[in-house]
């Protein structure tokens, strides 16, 4: 997935791919 690309959709999601 995306890093750059999970702003919107899920912050949670970005921090699970951080």
């Amino acid at each position: 997935m995306d890093h750059g690309t999970f702003h919107q959709p899920s912050p949670i999601a970005i921090t699970l791919l951080e």
